[in-house]
């Protein structure tokens, strides 16, 4: 990004919003990594096999659409820069053409790979981004719900202590505090 930042964006097929597909379709939108499809319940064990994959997209569940989420931001003007360059460097046949690309629809999949393999692929980009600081994990995607689930990342251990941190700093202490309490992990530090 111009100001030094990281962010990994996806190229929009506009079927996720239907209302929004010709707005939308073909543009490029920031995203957050690979999320399970499902928001995993308090005290699960993460399972990379566990769901569908999902891609954790940064304007999610916005009530407008993403591209109007997005106008004027940073990332508006990202998605412009990518279309030229990939204009510049010979159009999509020309920088895709020997990609091994990961297709999302609520479910990715590459030819030729098992679930397994996909998961673990997923983990390894997760892990990638996040080193460059791409990743917003307070971001819409990954906040709990009122029972304390969230999608959990493809790649990343999460402890129960992690889990009550994150808890915590969302303000769910409640929750935060029958998970102490599941793991035997004491009273909350002051």
């Amino acid at each position: 990004m111009p100001d030094g930042s990281s962010k990994a964006f996806y190229r929009s097929t506009g079927t996720s919003d239907p209302s929004k597909a010709a707005e939308n379709k073909g543009r490029w939108f920031p995203f957050e990594g690979f999320t399970t499809g499902a928001k995993q319940p308090l005290g699960s064990t993460f399972d990379n096999n566990y769901n569908a994959a999902r891609l954790a997209k940064t304007y999610h569940n916005r009530l407008e659409g993403q591209a109007e989420a997005m106008s004027g931001s940073k990332f508006d003007d990202a998605s412009r820069w990518i279309d030229k360059y990939i204009d510049a460097m010979g159009g999509d046949d020309v920088v895709f053409k020997d990609a091994r690309v990961i297709k999302t629809g609520g479910n990715p999949k590459a030819k030729g790979m098992t679930t397994a393999e996909e998961r673990k692929v997923m983990g390894r980009v997760n892990r990638f981004l996040n080193e460059l600081g791409a990743i917003d994990f307070g971001g819409d995607v990954y906040k709990f719900n009122k029972y304390g689930e969230r999608r959990r990342l493809y790649g990343f251990n999460y402890s129960p202590e992690s889990e009550v941190r994150a808890l915590e700093a969302q303000g769910l202490s409640a929750q935060a505090d029958y998970l102490r309490k599941k793991f035997g992990l004491g009273d909350k530090k002051k």
